[in-house]
C-alpha cells in the first residue's frame, strides 16, 4: 500500500550511537533503535566493522523490527556479513 510507505518514517525517534575505537584495525560499533511514536514499533539495528590485517575488512549487521499487531509489517530479524578485499 503506498500509503503506508509514504508515512514509513513519518514521527519517528531514532536514538543510537557510533563507537569508533582508536586501534590497528579502526573497528567501529554502530547501534541504536527507530521507533515510530504514533504505533510503537521498533526497528532495532546492530553493526560491528573492523580491518582483518592491512586489505580484508569484514562486517556484522543485524535488524530485528517488532511490528505491532494492527501493523502492515511482520516480524524481520535480518543478519548480513561482508567481507571486502582492498588491493
Amino acid at each position: 500500500n503506498k500509503q503506508n510507505l509514504a508515512i514509513l518514517y513519518n514521527d519517528d525517534l531514532n536514538i543510537g550511537f557510533r563507537l569508533n575505537i582508536n586501534d590497528q584495525a579502526s573497528s567501529e560499533l554502530l547501534a541504536g533503535v527507530d521507533i515510530d511514536r504514533d504505533n510503537q514499533e521498533k526497528i532495532y539495528f546492530l553493526s560491528v566493522n573492523t580491518r582483518i590485517l592491512e586489505q580484508y575488512k569484514l562486517k556484522l549487521s543485524y535488524q530485528h523490527l517488532s511490528p505491532t499487531q494492527s501493523s502492515v509489517f511482520k516480524k524481520l530479524d535480518l543478519f548480513s556479513i561482508e567481507f571486502n578485499y582492498y588491493f
